[in-house]
């Protein structure tokens, strides 16, 4: 489905913050906003998940931290049904690394 994560795709989280402010000073309609926070709360969360896989392309947590506020800012609860979306909102960052090891060791079962 998806290829390795790189260190190329810890840099394309920068992209994100760009898209962010650029859309929302574009678009006055609720509706665009509303899908562009929801695709970033997905976009953010993948690479949250992917950093927490791969520890290597993040030993300070300065992606992850920033992936967390993402997530905060752009949650919103009518259309963030998926559960990995709730435990990064709001748990702390060792929290949802126990989250993320158990649901790969579930995966594997």
């Amino acid at each position: 489905m998806h290829g390795a994560y790189k260190e190329k795709n810890v840099k394309s989280i920068d992209a994100i913050r760009i898209f962010q402010e650029n859309i929302k000073n574009c678009f006055d309609s609720e509706k665009i906003n509303k899908a562009a926070s929801n695709y970033i709360t997905f976009f953010a969360l993948h690479h949250y998940q992917e950093l927490f896989n791969n520890t290597n392309f993040d030993p300070d947590y300065k992606h992850r931290k920033f992936l967390k506020r993402l997530i905060n800012r752009n949650y919103d609860s009518n259309s963030a049904n998926n559960i990995h979306t709730k435990i990064a909102r709001y748990s702390p960052l060792f929290i949802f690394s126990v989250f993320n090891k158990l649901n790969k060791l579930r995966k594997k079962i």
